[in-house]
């Protein structure tokens, strides 16, 4: 049988599991339980901070069935077709309970339309259907969508209580661990994403021990290396490298990075070409929120900033 990982099998199923970093929020979910109703709600925050867990633990204290519980992952669907059809298709037939849940995780994904869309049926079904959306940048949520939530910020964990939490998982499956600091070097590789360092800790558990975390994670090492590359005017090969590894949702993660190193690259030292780099990475920012191609979009900021590197 295929062995379930510990991110699934000690994933949170109810509120009494649940770590909070907001004794607010727990009044607030508990009321929800008790009172067996939710409004719509936007739980935004870090990712690995708890948002998903949170709806699957509405659906489970509410007692929603999954013939009443449609997931969708908006950084793979995305689009106003989505919406107008899967989501409002499931929306116009009765619930078998009480009501239907529509958890829409990763909702800073959908596109300007499809948020558009998704207004009118929060409204025209709020009788029988409530919405949950998860999001890791609430800006990309339009103003309309947002106030017809009742939102939630999921703040990131405390070091000190991603280290008991993880400490009582390890104990369980009688791993030994070589000393707190140990643990707690996970930790600060992995923080504040919770999901990350609970995998990290999985794959580097041999023969019931947890190893050194020195090979923790590779980001560090891939980081120095594109730093290296640049200096040595590889721009072209850099960009062809970071689009042939990224996936959807780092590419604000690739932007913030070009940003917090981009004085460590050669040619932008000088202050004038430095503040000209900034301005550019800005630029591209904005527009990944809005282009059809993020791909594209980026490769042009490359090309931008290459060019300021080379002059004279």
């Amino acid at each position: 049988m295929l062995k379930k990982l510990w991110v699934e099998e000690f994933r949170p199923n109810s509120i009494d599991d649940y770590v909070f970093q907001n004794e607010t929020h727990k009044e607030q979910f508990t009321k929800y339980i008790k009172e067996q109703s939710i409004p719509h709600l936007l739980l935004k925050g870090h990712k690995g901070s708890g948002k998903t867990t949170m709806a699957f633990i509405l659906q489970k204290a509410l007692g929603i069935e999954d013939g009443d519980f449609k997931v969708i992952n908006a950084s793979d669907d995305n689009g106003v077709d989505v919406v107008r059809n899967s989501v409002k298709v499931f929306c116009q037939s009765m619930p078998l309970g009480d009501f239907k849940i529509v958890f829409l995780d990763e909702a800073d994904f959908l596109t300007v339309e499809a948020q558009k869309a998704l207004c009118r049926i929060m409204e025209q079904y709020s009788d029988s259907v409530r919405f949950i959306l998860t999001c890791n940048r609430p800006h990309k949520i339009l103003d309309e969508v947002k106030s017809r939530c009742t939102e939630f910020e999921f703040k990131s964990f405390d070091k000190k209580d991603m280290a008991r939490h993880v400490f009582a998982i390890l104990q369980s499956q009688n791993v030994k661990v070589n000393g707190y600091d140990l643990l707690m070097k996970y930790v600060e590789e992995s923080y504040p994403d919770m999901r990350k360092l609970i995998n990290n800790l999985e794959n580097n558990v041999f023969e019931g021990t947890l190893r050194e975390a020195n090979s923790v994670d590779d980001q560090t090492r891939v980081m120095v290396e594109i730093i290296e590359q640049l200096n040595k005017g590889k721009w072209l090969d850099v960009r062809a490298s970071l689009v042939s590894n990224i996936v959807g949702d780092e590419w604000d993660e690739v932007y913030r990075f070009m940003y917090d190193n981009l004085d460590q690259i050669t040619g932008f030292d000088d202050t004038l070409k430095w503040k000209q780099g900034i301005v550019i990475i800005a630029d591209h920012l904005r527009f990944h929120a809005q282009v059809a191609d993020p791909e594209i979009n980026f490769s042009a900021c490359m090309i931008r900033l290459s060019n300021i590197s080379e002059s004279k």
